[in-house]
Formats: C-alpha cells, structure tokens, sequence
C-alpha cells in the first residue's frame, strides 16, 4: 500500500513539473510575443511620425572609437530636409563641424565642401564618402528611419524615452562581430536623442560610433534653409587642383632598402629582390586593403616561382600579424615606416608597386585592380619570349 502510495506521489510530482515546464515555455513565448508586436508597434507610430518631418535641424555630439585606440570627439550641427527623389540619401543637407569651421552642403546630386575661414569652396563626388568629412560627420544618415534587416530587437519603454537595441548578424565580408545598435527614441515625436553603434572588427579594438542629439527644431521652425546655405556658394573661391604629376620613383630604380620581417622583427630583408617583385602598402584599419587580400595571395600561389611579393605596413604591428594569421596570409609581410612611405609617394593604401629584377618601379597601382596581374603576366611572357633558343 506505501509502495502504490509512492508511485501515485511520484506520478503526480512529475505531472505537476511537466505543467510548470509548459507554463514557463508558454509565458517566455508570450511574452516574447508581446515584445514583437510592441516594437512592430513603435516601429508603425515612427513611420507616421516621420512622414510629418519635411525639414529638420539639430546640434550633435559625434563621438568614435576607433580599433586603434584613437577617439575622435566633435561638435557641429546640421540641416536635414526630405527628398524622395534623392537616390543617395534621401534627403539633403547641410552639416558644418564647429572646430574646423568647415560644412558641407548636398543637394539635388551635387556635393560642396566649405572651407569657411578661407572662404573656398571644393566640388565633391556625390556618393557615401562624403559622410566621412567634417560636415557630413554631422549627418546621421538613418535620421527618417529605423532598421530594418536585423537578427534581435529589444524594447524598453520608460515615462520620457523608448530604448530599442538591435542586434545584428556578423560581417562575413571584414569578418566583424558583436555588430549592435542602441537609440533613445524621444516619447513625444520619437526623434533620436542617442545613438550608439558597435562592432568588433577582426582586430584591434571594438569600433564605436555615438551620436548625441539636442536643439531639434522641426518643419517651419527651423531657421535657416539648404536654398539658403547654396546661395551663398558663389561668394567662395573654387579649390582648383593641378593634374597631379606622375609619381617621380615610376622608371627608377628603388633605394637599396632593408626592413623587419613583420613576424621576426630581429631579421632584415631586401626589397630589390632582383626578381619580378609586387610590393603591396596596406594597413589593418583598411577596409580595401584586407578585401585584397585573398587576391594577393593568389597571386602569390599562381606565379610564385617567377614573382615575389611583399606586403608592408607601417602600424600596429601586433594587430597586423594577427590579422595576416586569421586570413592566412601566407605571402611575405614587412615593417614599413613613414619614410618609406614618403619614399614611394604613398599618401593612400591600398598601394601597389611592380618592381622589375634590375629593381625599376614598372607600374604604380591605387586600389587593387584586374590589370596588376594582367601586367604580371604581360612582363612574363616578354621574358619568355626573350630568353635564347636553345639549339639541339
């Protein structure tokens, strides 16, 4: 009878926790439920909200960190007003950085700099980049939106502000990891207050970008005008550059220079290495320079026995062997420095150089392109066809 007793208990017991299991899968579903539909929510009320903004202007606080421990830290402000029909952005601007003194102005596909101390003016390329100079530092390009690709969102919502986080898949592409997004949203219009956006890049430290947003003035109360900014354009000098002559080391012969093995420091190699040698400048916080790198190494793996190629970079050492070891990068890297730099004109990476066995620069290449092995395999076939027949 105790045995028939237990058993019952047991039995009991087990369906008792098999009902707490099921109540605490279903109330994590719920409210995981609840969490979407409370940001599919938010995410429609910011639409609306948005669609009533024509023109807006704000300071901004812009803050980054970079991988290598340097941190930029400005203060500008910025005219945004909505343009469906811009393919870029669309909308247009005006942004200006307080400490340079220098804004840019875009609009209807045509980009200014300013350089309002001098009182000149540049024409710029109208594409993404011009995010990157002083005035358009000021300009947060998902101002009249939210994401939308993203693996997690989480919401909070306190008295004044919405806090929402994404989260996002890594970058196959740089390998970047731990890619996040978080913004304070105001109550009463939803417009950004806040916004921080992080990445772990494949080395060094984690990227961080902060925006911090005040003095917002919407529609008819912002006082001034993108028509107003471009008027004033005519009473700047244009910045007229010369054709820029070619690089002066292009036919001659490269210095007799030695430099540190990337990974043993104490060992010195030669650059003329008296054979077909593609010196290759980069460095770790160059998106283009680390996407070359697979193509460099094929290059490296397809004509090894007649070329030798040689990477160099000239910082962060430690950040750059691990790099070439998480993309195994086999082809030979070394420690570069600022004079030999300034030695072979660089001023940008990626930079290329195609050195002939007597030592002579043949090509310089900015970017990687289809023809640096194109001409590798032009010059070697040229020595083929030179070398003597031999008689049998």
């Amino acid at each position: 009878m105790y045995s028939n007793k237990l058993k019952s208990s047991n039995y009991t017991l087990k369906i008792a926790n098999r009902l707490i299991y099921a109540l605490f899968v279903i109330t994590i579903l719920t409210g995981c439920e609840n969490k979407q539909k409370d940001f599919e929510q938010l995410e429609s009320q910011v639409e609306k909200e948005y669609k009533k903004i024509k023109k807006l202007s704000y300071d901004v606080q812009n803050i980054m960190h970079f991988a290598d421990g340097t941190i930029w830290d400005n203060q500008g402000s910025a005219i945004i007003e909505r343009d469906e029909n811009d393919e870029i952005f669309g909308f247009s601007f005006y942004g200006i950085r307080n400490d340079l003194n220098r804004a840019l102005v875009y609009d209807n596909g045509e980009a200014f700099q300013l350089y309002n101390q001098d009182k000149k003016i540049r024409i710029e390329t109208p594409d993404s980049h011009l995010l990157g100079t002083p005035g358009g530092q000021m300009i947060y390009e998902d101002i009249f939106k939210l994401e939308e690709e993203y693996q997690s969102v989480d919401l909070v919502e306190t008295d004044s502000t919405y806090h929402v986080r994404y989260k996002f898949a890594d970058d196959t592409i740089y390998n970047s990891t731990e890619r996040t997004k978080e913004l304070i949203l105001r109550h009463h219009d939803l417009l950004p207050i806040y916004v921080k956006t992080e990445v772990q890049p494949e080395v060094g430290n984690k990227f961080q970008s902060i925006y911090k947003f005040s003095n917002y003035k919407l529609n008819d109360s912002v006082q001034s005008s993108i028509e107003n900014k471009k008027r004033i354009l005519n009473e700047y000098e244009p910045i007229v550059y010369d054709e820029p002559a070619p690089n002066p080391i292009i036919g001659k012969k490269i210095p007799e220079i030695t430099l540190p093995k990337l990974f043993e420091p104490e060992t010195q190699y030669a650059l003329n290495q008296k054979k077909l040698t593609l010196i290759d400048f980069w460095e770790i916080w160059c998106g283009p320079c680390i996407q070359s790198f697979p193509k460099i190494q094929n290059l490296n793996d397809t004509y090894s026995d007649n070329l030798q190629i040689i990477g160099v970079v000239t910082e962060d050492y430690d950040f750059a062997q691990d790099l070439v070891k998480k993309r195994n990068a086999n082809f030979l890297n070394l420690r570069g420095n600022k004079d030999l730099k300034k030695e072979f004109r660089v001023f940008g990476v990626p930079n290329y150089f195609l050195v002939d066995e007597k030592g002579i620069v043949l090509h310089q290449y900015v970017g990687y392109t289809e023809k640096i092995e194109s001409d590798i395999k032009e010059y070697l076939s040229k020595q083929i066809k030179s070398k003597p027949k031999v008689m049998m």
